[in-house]
Parts: C-alpha cells; sequence; structure tokens
C-alpha cells in the first residue's frame, strides 16, 4: 500500500523473473483468465490481449486448464489455466 500506480508492473515483473529463472529454465504461472480488465491497482484478468503481452518473452511448453470460450467471458472469479513456460533468454 503506497505503491505507485503501474499499469504495466505485471509485464515488468515478468521481466524480472527472467533474471531469476536460468536460462533455458522452467516456469509454472497460474493467471486469472476471462476478457481482459484491471481491477484498479490491485490485479488483473488476463484476456488474449494482456495474456499475450504477459507470454510474448517467454517459449509456452504446456497450458492446463484453458477452456475455450474462456476469454470471452467477463468472469470475477475467473479460472486460473497453469502455464508452462520456458525461459528463452539466452
Amino acid at each position: 500500500y503506497g505503491d505507485r500506480l503501474d499499469p504495466v508492473g505485471d509485464i515488468s515483473a515478468m521481466r524480472s523473473m527472467e533474471d531469476l529463472v536460468a536460462p533455458g529454465g522452467i516456469l509454472v504461472l497460474a493467471v486469472p483468465v476471462a476478457a481482459d480488465y484491471v481491477v484498479w491497482n490491485c490485479h488483473r484478468v488476463y484476456g488474449p490481449h494482456r495474456l499475450s503481452l504477459l507470454l510474448r518473452r517467454w517459449e509456452v511448453l504446456d497450458v492446463l486448464g484453458l477452456e475455450e470460450g474462456m476469454f470471452e467471458t467477463e468472469n470475477y472469479l475467473p479460472e486460473q489455466p497453469v502455464f508452462v513456460l520456458r525461459n528463452r533468454r539466452p
């Protein structure tokens, strides 16, 4: 609390993860998925646009629990599929 607002804080955090996960290393990530929206500075729900920004620098190896139509709902208690990612950083 008292943090300054950062509309791309989640994207920045994923970039920081590139330094924490070894090159070629694996990250298992679960994020809420539905239509894209930001709830103030509290949390985000990932739709096709924001999710692609979040994962663009990672290789997606597998996705568990992502079902057709999840991005089309405006769900305030969304499901959280699991993404298995590989760090592309050399």
